[in-house]
């Protein structure tokens, strides 16, 4: 069953950020350089189209991964067969009388509304520049992906630091889901139109919008570090911290390549390198790649008691 919680962790995770993020990458990026960069004609059409359809299928991965994930929740709290869970007696209890199942009954209209705009958004023009559905999908996002930190560590406490703890969560989650979330838009516009002056828009308008991601992340990161492992031995000599560190390391790696991103292949998007645009697609391509390895270990994280609550193991210098 861990297997299945794991799997519907990671997919309603990685979801839920490209939601938020695919949406900021539509308002901050794809349509403020559309109304400035040289394309052909109909691409304006064509990429909110894809983005839309794009966001569409995310939205059935969130809902279905909600789904096997509240079952796997109640066959956890009920001891029973997933036979005996499947059935609605057992999970309107889960949804009505436990904490988890009312979040999830809660955030069920997020995702109902979310669908409703996306719907909005398809029939509307993209050359115009009133998007209400678009700005409205992107903040019911916000709120579908920020709720996720109720379903963490930070909504089991119950002590004063829990407010602390919540608010930094869901700010790391929003933070990560407007960085990592928006790069399948970015190769998505890279791979589809290549012209030097729209990649040069979007390579500037996305590196501000990660350096904001980045400052955010890194910040709240340390808030949930001080609650979650506590200190230096807790880190290095507990399952939890260990997997932390796994996931520090490929958000290092993520970082590096937007350094490289920002600072040696940006500056190049000028006529007369016509592989600049491709390199930092590729580059875009392999920070998915380390981001979904970091969304894999989060869902890891949230079933594993945290370093906090645990006795560091003896190191080998202690051992010896």
């Amino acid at each position: 069953m861990n297997t299945w919680l794991i799997t519907a962790r990671v997919v309603h995770f990685g979801s839920a950020m490209f939601m938020f993020g695919g949406l900021a990458f539509e308002l901050f990026i794809a349509r403020p350089i559309l109304d400035v960069a040289t394309l052909p004609a109909g691409a304006r059409d064509a990429l909110h189209r894809q983005l839309v359809i794009g966001l569409s299928w995310s939205l059935a991965a969130a809902v279905a991964s909600a789904l096997v994930w509240l079952v796997c929740v109640a066959q956890v709290m009920s001891g029973q067969a997933l036979a005996q869970v499947l059935n609605r007696d057992t999970l309107a209890v889960v949804l009505r009388e436990t904490a988890f199942g009312r979040l999830w009954s809660l955030r069920l209209p997020l995702a109902v509304a979310l669908a409703a705009l996306l719907w909005g958004m398809s029939r509307s023009q993209p050359a115009s520049r009133e998007r209400p559905s678009a700005v409205a999908a992107f903040a019911v996002a916000a709120m579908y992906l920020a709720s996720l930190a109720w379903a963490g560590h930070a909504g089991a406490r119950a002590d004063s630091q829990r407010t602390i703890e919540l608010g930094a969560d869901a700010i790391h989650l929003l933070a990560a889901g407007a960085w990592a979330g928006a790069l399948p838009g970015l190769v998505l516009l890279l791979g589809s139109y290549p012209q030097l002056d729209a990649c040069a828009h979007a390579a500037r308008r996305f590196s501000t919008l990660g350096m904001a991601s980045v400052g955010a992340v890194v910040f709240t990161g340390i808030v949930n570090a001080r609650y979650l492992v506590g200190d230096i031995p807790a880190l290095l000599g507990t399952g939890y911290g260990r997997l932390l560190i796994v996931k520090l390391l490929l958000f290092a790696a993520m970082l590096s390549l937007a350094a490289v991103n920002r600072l040696v292949l940006t500056p190049r998007l000028v006529p007369g390198t016509p592989d600049a645009p491709r390199t930092l697609r590729r580059n875009a391509l392999l920070e998915i790649a380390a981001g979904v390895g970091i969304v894999l270990v989060v869902a890891v994280l949230g079933i594993t008691t945290p370093a906090a609550h645990h006795t560091p193991a003896p190191t080998e210098r202690h051992a010896h």
